[in-house]
């Protein structure tokens, strides 16, 4: 999306690229712009599902599965799976962890 001057805003959404232009947006803008809430809403599209998509070894899935409180649940495959297959309240209680694992860490580190 071109901004004030005819800057390019990367990362906008449709519905501000249709701002933009001065128009409504369209049946296929809105079907777009739902799925990217969607995906931001359901955790699909978070920091962490990111790396644990792509940078997270099966050995990291399944210590931040045991950070989150999952350890009995690590033979279920649950490190195998992409984050959006990930159940969402095992996909909270990893980002909880994590963040517990952090303010520990941080803490240790100082």
């Amino acid at each position: 999306m071109s901004g004030r001057g005819g800057a390019r805003v990367e990362g906008a959404s449709v519905c501000d690229r249709d701002k933009a232009k001065g128009r409504g947006m369209s049946a296929s803008d809105v079907a777009a712009h739902l799925a990217e809430c969607r995906a931001i809403l359901g955790g699909e599209s978070s920091k962490l599902g990111r790396i644990w998509n792509t940078r997270a070894s099966l050995r990291d899935r399944r210590l931040m599965l045991v950070l989150s409180g999952q350890r009995a649940r690590l033979g279920s495959g649950l490190a195998d799976l992409p984050w959006h297959a990930v159940p969402p309240d095992v996909r909270s209680q990893v980002v909880d962890g994590m963040r517990r694992f952090k303010a520990w860490a941080d803490e240790v580190c100082k």
